[in-house]
This record gives structure tokens, C-alpha cells and sequence, in this order.
């Protein structure tokens, strides 16, 4: 395949752009679809593991079996003080850390929000500092301590976004009518459910909801070096024995990664096939506009070999189009499926409830081009062999 073939092709393309621009489309669907689903894809992985990272290897999550079917008074679970004692006898289990979530009316100034409150535990051991616990970074103030009563710390969307006046470290607010101050605000996270989360002692928040047992999750503090599976096994078995049924789960993160990446793998596998019959589409495209192409050509085809072009030639021409047309579809798909992917990238982080990052893949780039190339070429290799196989005085006789 020589420079002159290359004009040649460069110029028939050109000359139609129409049906070009049409044949590639096909192609650019395809792979936009492909490299925007799989961006995508990517990044809600790389969100959901950066999420379940702030759990560390060492810690278990408890609370209520969602199957169980049943829901405690206000919105907050049914575990209680008692359940927190029994998993703290065990002896491999360091600290544990109670968890009471609801939904109060907060008031800033005049105005009045109805936001998600979590109460936080007392429990943190002895090497657990406040900064431990919460895994965020403050922008202003300081983290909450144990001995604390009547303050907060608060989300970034809960300080700048929710009311009117921004709140600051060191103000007032009212959660169902009790004052709290203000004492830390976090930098923004990324996502709708830390960010507009606010934190107080859960005695406080007990108290507001009447209930001084109250508990809604756990997380558990594991030994290092223990076994973490048959920690998991002890308090399934001691909370079942403590309260007479079996309605509580136990989870570790590597578990919890593990369903989500199952989940993420089905999703994905639904997405690349929706892709594929894009860029089956397409090429089947590309072989319609190339054989169309040979009908229209074939008396130029039957020119060609009459001044000496060899069949090789003709080969090379069609394939060379075909080769054209899948690399223009890929490059362009790149660039759309990239640029769709920021875009829904942008607005999930903006409104949704979970971070998705944005990880630039240069193999997936380079490999979507290839592979539309190579679809191109597969596509045209049969329209090419006919026109390379036309006899010169039948094609000269075509009209």
C-alpha cells in the first residue's frame, strides 16, 4: 500500500462524503458507546472501592439483616446497647463503635432543613482518635471527642450549599429544637451521603429520639493478625445466642467489594453487548458501502487493470478504504464516548449519591482505534476480494 493508493482512497472518500460520513457512523456509535460505558464503568468502580476504603481491612460491619422485614420506631434499626456489649465480649474484638442514624428538622438561623443526623459511639480504644474514626479531613474546627455533648460536625453541602447563610465553625444550629454548635466542618467528599451527613453524639441524638438503647449499625475493631472470617462467624453466633433469633448480619469490606464487584460485572458485561451490536451495525456498514462501492466502480476497477494495475492493487485499494473508514469511526469515537463520559461523570457527582472518578485510559483509547481499524479491514475484505477478482472485460463492459 503505497502513498498513491492512499491519495487515491483519500480522494474517493472526499468525493463521497455522504455516504462516508454515513458509513462511519455506524462505527463512531459503536465505539462511543463502548469507551463512554467502559470510562464509566471504571470509574464506579474506582468510587465504590475508594468508598469502602474508609473501612479498614481490621474492621467488621454489623446491623440488621435486611431480609429480616423489620423497622424500628423514627427510622432508626432495632440493635440495641445490649447487642454492643455482647460483641464486645468478645476477646479478639479491640473497640466497637455504635452507629444510630435518623432524620430530624435542623434549623440554621430562620430557616428550617429536615437533613439526616448520625449519632456516633463513645467507643473508639485506646490507639482510636476522633480523626481514626471519621476518615475525612476537616476544613475548618475540630473533630468532635468523646466526653462532647451538643455539637456537631457537618457536612460540606450541610455548611455551604443547604441554607441561604453559610455555616461556620463555632455557630449554632437546632436539631429538633436542641442546640448544638457547630465545632468541624469537612471538606467536601464527592458525594451526596458524606456530604450532607451531620455527626453528633449519639447520646444526644438518643435522647431527641427517647430511646437511650437505641442503635441502628456497628463497626467493630478486629485484632490484628486474628482471622477475621472466624471473628465473623463468634459474633453471628453470640448476637443469635444473645437475642434469640438470627436477624443480624455481619460483613467485612473484602466481602462487601466482593458483591459489588459482581454486581459491577453483570452491569458490565449488559453494557459491552449493547456496544457490540453498535459495532456490528457498523460494519456491516461498511461492507454494504463498500460493495455499492465496487458496483459503482467497476468499470473504473476494469480501467485500472487494463492500464496494468494488479489484482493485489485493487485489493489493496478497497482495504485501505474500508481501513479508513473504521480508524476515522474509532478516533472519533474516542473522542464523543470521552467527552459523554465526562459528561455524565460531572452530573452523577453533582446530584447522585456515590463518587465516580474520572480515570483517563490511554490503553482503552488506543485499543478502541485498533480494534475499530481491524473491523474496518474485516468488513471490506470481502467487497475487496470481488473487486479484485472482476475480470477486465466484463468490468470495462459494465455500464
Amino acid at each position: 500500500m503505497d502513498k498513491r493508493t492512499a491519495n487515491i482512497v483519500w480522494v474517493q472518500l472526499k468525493e463521497r462524503k455522504l455516504r462516508s460520513s454515513l458509513t462511519v457512523l455506524g462505527i463512531v456509535i459503536g465505539i462511543t458507546a463502548l469507551v463512554a460505558l467502559i470510562i464509566l464503568s471504571n470509574g464506579l468502580k474506582a468510587g465504590v472501592t475508594q468508598q469502602l476504603d474508609v473501612f479498614g481491612a481490621d474492621e467488621i460491619l454489623i446491623g440488621p439483616k435486611a431480609s429480616s422485614g423489620q423497622q424500628g420506631p423514627q427510622g432508626y434499626g432495632f440493635m440495641t446497647t445490649d447487642d454492643i456489649e455482647t460483641i464486645k465480649s468478645i476477646p479478639q474484638i479491640l473497640s466497637v463503635d455504635a452507629i444510630l442514624q435518623s432524620t430530624f428538622e435542623v434549623q440554621y438561623g430562620r430557616e428550617r432543613k429536615r437533613l439526616s443526623i448520625s449519632g456516633v459511639g463513645a467507643d473508639r480504644g485506646s490507639d482510636r482518635t476522633a480523626e481514626d474514626y471519621f476518615k475525612m479531613d476537616l476544613l475548618e474546627g475540630r473533630y468532635m471527642e468523646n466526653n462532647d455533648r451538643r455539637v456537631a460536625n457537618i457536612g460540606y453541602k450541610v455548611a455551604y450549599d443547604t441554607f441561604d447563610k453559610d455555616v461556620f465553625a463555632g455557630t449554632t444550629i437546632k436539631i429538633n429544637g436542641d442546640k448544638y454548635t457547630v465545632v468541624g466542618i469537612f471538606e467536601e467528599q464527592g458525594t451526596q451521603s458524606q456530604d450532607n451527613i451531620i455527626y453528633v453524639p449519639i447520646n444526644d441524638l438518643r435522647d431527641s429520639i427517647g430511646d437511650s438503647k437505641a442503635v441502628t449499625a456497628a463497626v467493630a475493631k478486629v485484632s490484628p493478625g486474628a482471622d477475621i472470617d472466624l471473628i465473623v462467624e463468634k459474633v453471628q453466633q453470640k448476637l443469635k445466642r444473645a437475642r434469640g433469633r438470627d436477624d443480624m448480619g455481619v460483613i467485612t469490606p473484602k466481602q462487601l467489594k466482593e458483591r459489588i464487584g459482581s454486581l459491577l460485572g453483570v452491569i458490565d458485561l449488559v453494557v459491552l453487548s449493547i456496544a457490540f451490536i453498535s459495532l456490528f451495525v457498523g460494519a456491516l456498514g461498511i461492507m454494504n458501502s463498500l460493495y455499492t462501492s465496487v458496483l459503482q466502480r467497476t468499470r473504473e476497477i476494469g480501467i485500472m487493470k487494463a492500464v496494468g494495475a494488479k489484482n493485489s492493487q485493487i485489493l489493496s485499494l478497497f482495504i485501505l478504504e474500508s481501513a479508513f473508514l473504521g480508524f476515522f469511526g474509532g478516533v472519533i469515537g474516542v473522542i464523543v464516548g470521552t467527552a459523554m463520559a465526562f459528561g455524565f461523570i460531572t452530573l452523577i457527582n453533582t446530584f447522585g449519591f456515590i463518587k465516580i472518578l474520572l480515570i483517563p485510559d490511554y490503553a482503552l483509547f488506543a485499543g478502541a482505534v485498533i480494534f475499530s481499524t481491524l473491523l474496518g479491514i474485516a468488513s471490506g475484505l470481502l467487497p475487496a476480494i470481488n473487486a479484485s477478482k472482476l475480470k477486465v472485460v466484463d468490468a470495462l463492459r459494465y455500464e
